[in-house]
């Protein structure tokens, strides 16, 4: 077994983003726009943040896949502003400033296929904590300080916007949370690595990897 850590470069602790509770809260969602992928569970949590009063933002990225989803994203602009923007699809070099921008990374799949997903791993390389499904493998990955998995049973976009409030009010913790996220991410990165060397190793026959 090799995590997918292994493709990831995690960020420098120097360029992490300071919050404070006069700051809005900046919520990230990067994936394929469709139904199956959470889009309209991460627009229930934002509208759920902002109906109890949270000051947050959204940000979306990835291609559009469903023609409701663009209707649906319109209608946010048009109701929010520049509070709700969308990127589009992102090349490698975008994802890393997408993911700079924000503050949690909101990934609500139902995708039944979902394994180790790597958008999961791009957020916490950048320090960003997760607030995820409980899908394939993301419980083993979303562990500690680095997020929240919610069950399929419940109610994403409250649970989710109830766990933001909380962060909210300890907005002045969350730099403390992201360098955390990042040395247990260096940590697993680094592990990984040997994992997959060993691997090759296995399979070009090195027995020494048993020794």
């Amino acid at each position: 077994v090799a995590s997918n850590a292994r493709f990831i470069e995690p960020s420098d602790k120097s360029t992490l983003r300071i919050n404070n509770k006069r700051s809005a809260l900046r919520l990230g969602y990067l994936s394929n726009l469709r139904r199956e992928k959470g889009f309209y569970e991460v627009v229930d949590t934002f509208k759920y943040a902002r109906r109890i009063g949270m000051n947050v933002t959204l940000d979306l990225a990835g291609p559009i896949l469903e023609q409701e989803i663009q209707s649906t994203i319109d209608t946010l602009q048009i109701n929010y502003g520049s509070k709700v923007r969308h990127w589009g699809f992102l090349k490698h070099y975008q994802k890393d400033l997408f993911f700079k921008q924000i503050d949690v990374f909101l990934f609500p799949t139902q995708y039944k296929l979902e394994a180790a997903p790597n958008v999961v791993y791009e957020a916490l390389s950048a320090g960003v904590p997760v607030i995820a499904t409980d899908r394939g493998c993301i419980p083993d990955i979303v562990t500690g300080l680095r997020g929240v998995v919610i069950g399929r049973s419940n109610n994403y976009s409250e649970n989710a916007g109830d766990t933001l409030a909380t962060w909210y009010l300890e907005a002045d913790r969350l730099i403390g949370r992201k360098a955390s996220i990042l040395k247990s991410i260096q940590r697993e990165r680094s592990k990984a690595s040997q994992q997959y060397d060993d691997l090759i190793d296995l399979m070009s026959g090195d027995s020494s990897v048993h020794s």
